[in-house]
């Protein structure tokens, strides 16, 4: 009776909110659409809350369930590979990666797990290595770890922020190890599956191909919005508990402490939308994102996918499009402030 009383309650607070933002949001929407969709054609929106859909915009033949690449969204997605592996007890955030792999000794004896989703390795941060690397589709993870291993580093282990996908590769192969499964098959079974995910697999690869684990993923909205909805009940997905409350918080939490920045691609991402005094810093596969009264955790992919969760209102979100996220950051910083300005 009791859970059936709160949803009640959700439902009308929902409802009565929509009453006074839907009118404002449609406009912004209106307004943006078309420059989000760009040449790819269509742009869905969906705002959710407690599980419940309080926002949802479509057009250009784009649904919930329209399938396309995430680029670097799937960061948070892989998160939470390592995250379940934490959750059941296999790893600690701050194993060392060298307790698993050899070759890390030396001047990378001292990088952790967390290092490797929080890009303060030490290794360098671009896209352009990764491609090199990922042009060998013969290779197996392990094969190319070794190579990442000979790469110097540009930073001493957790001191300096570089934003790209080299260390997630490191992670993603101690996960490996210490599974004995490859990392497409652990995707599976401890994302896809318990979060009930219809349509999201790393694209182009089979079970125990190579995956570009911090950038390879197809999915779709209605995908996002579980891994959020999961993350906005403190680790409760629809009655099972996928991680506990603490490990959440680490997860949404900066860890990249007092590290200088070496490479961010945050100015670029938000081409002039955000005001000078916005600070972009990192968690566990997500930016952790301040800006006046704007506070979010997302993880936006270079294609223009992006999914955002702001715990402090309650609500979480996903934008679907396929397009520089160049040109969508200006309009979703507009919406997050229409949103915001609506008391949500």
């Amino acid at each position: 009776m009791k859970q059936i009383f709160l949803l009640a309650a959700l439902c009308c607070t929902n409802a009565i909110w929509a009453q006074t933002y839907k009118p404002a949001l449609d406009a912004v929407f209106n307004q943006t659409y078309t420059a989000m969709a760009g040449r790819g054609g269509g742009v869905t929106m969906v705002l959710q809350k407690g599980g419940q859909t309080i926002y949802s915009q479509s057009r250009g033949g784009f649904t919930e369930n329209t399938p396309m690449l995430i680029a670097s969204a799937s960061k948070w997605y892989a998160g939470l590979v390592l995250m379940r592996l934490v959750h059941g007890g296999k790893l600690r955030l701050d194993d060392k990666v060298s307790q698993y792999i050899p070759s890390f000794g030396v001047d990378k004896k001292n990088i952790t797990l967390l290092h490797c989703f929080a890009h303060t390795t030490g290794l360098p941060g671009n896209a352009e290595t990764v491609t090199e690397l990922m042009g060998n589709r013969r290779q197996s993870l392990a094969e190319m770890v070794e190579e990442i291993a000979a790469m110097p580093l540009v930073a001493a282990p957790g001191t300096q922020f570089n934003y790209g996908g080299l260390s997630m590769q490191v992670a993603g192969r101690v996960c490996e190890i210490v599974t004995g499964k490859s990392w497409n098959q652990l995707f599976e079974t401890e994302v896809v599956r318990p979060l009930a995910m219809t349509a999201t697999r790393y694209s182009g690869s089979r079970l125990g191909s190579l995956p570009r684990v911090a950038g390879g993923i197809s999915s779709t909205a209605a995908d996002a919005l579980k891994l959020l909805e999961m993350l906005a009940g403190n680790g409760n997905f629809r009655g099972k508990q996928y991680l506990t409350p603490k490990e959440v918080d680490l997860m949404l939490a900066d860890q990249t402490g007092s590290t200088t920045t070496g490479y961010s691609p945050f100015t670029k991402y938000v081409s002039g939308a955000a005001s000078s005094a916005a600070v972009a810093r990192y968690a566990v596969g997500n930016w952790v994102i301040k800006d006046g009264d704007i506070a979010i955790n997302a993880s936006p992919g270079a294609f223009g996918f992006t999914p955002w969760i702001d715990r402090q209102r309650g609500y979480y979100g996903v934008i679907a499009a396929r397009n520089s996220f160049e040109a969508v950051m200006p309009h979703f910083w507009k919406i997050l402030h229409t949103i915001n300005n609506h008391q949500l």
